[in-house]
């Protein structure tokens, strides 16, 4: 893990040998301005996959609490057009080893967006899929999920769409599991 400070570091003087690596993760402070970090971010992007074309680039838009909906969703996609651009200029298509994220701490968005990254990690991903939705058609159940108690972080999920009250409500019962657990310790 690696933490890039801000100014006018240049990502050739960076300490990183992206080909070591499966995940790259770039958290950007979503209430600054984008142009402040849009070219450490194309930098940051093009060193990874010219290190190493098939890693994973995740970018976190962190801190989106308190936008409109409408803001995240036009920020969201200002980020996506200037990774594209980068992207061209430098010879590279589209690619979709790299999502993006809008997260806050204050709903479940970090840990979600957490989750999808480890499980683009975990080889067996498709199989840990297969096997939930057998569990939830075997049982009647809406959704199921693999959870890292710890963290809170879902291994893996059913194919079933996903929506935030769903992985809210599981994550609220794992603190309540938690809290009873730590009585009885």
């Amino acid at each position: 893990m690696f933490d890039l400070p801000g100014g006018p570091l240049d990502a050739s003087q960076w300490p990183v040998n992206f080909a070591s690596f499966d995940c790259v993760v770039f958290v950007v402070d979503a209430q600054t301005s984008f142009r402040d970090v849009s070219k450490r971010l194309g930098a940051a992007i093009l060193r990874a996959f010219g290190a190493k074309p098939d890693i994973w680039f995740d970018v976190f838009l962190h801190k989106v609490d308190k936008m409109s909906e409408e803001y995240k969703l036009d920020l969201h996609q200002a980020v996506r057009d200037a990774v594209d651009e980068d992207l061209f200029e430098a010879g590279l298509s589209e690619t979709d080893r790299l999502a993006i994220h809008l997260t806050t701490v204050y709903d479940g968005s970090i840990y979600e967006a957490l989750s999808r990254v480890v499980q683009k990690l975990v080889p067996e991903q498709a199989a840990l899929e297969q096997l939930l939705d057998l569990a939830c058609d075997q049982s009647g159940m809406d959704k199921a999920f693999l959870f890292d108690t710890n963290s809170k972080l879902y291994l893996a999920t059913d194919s079933r769409a996903l929506d935030e009250e769903t992985y809210t409500l599981c994550s609220d019962f794992l603190d309540l599991v938690g809290d009873f657990g730590s009585l009885y310790e």
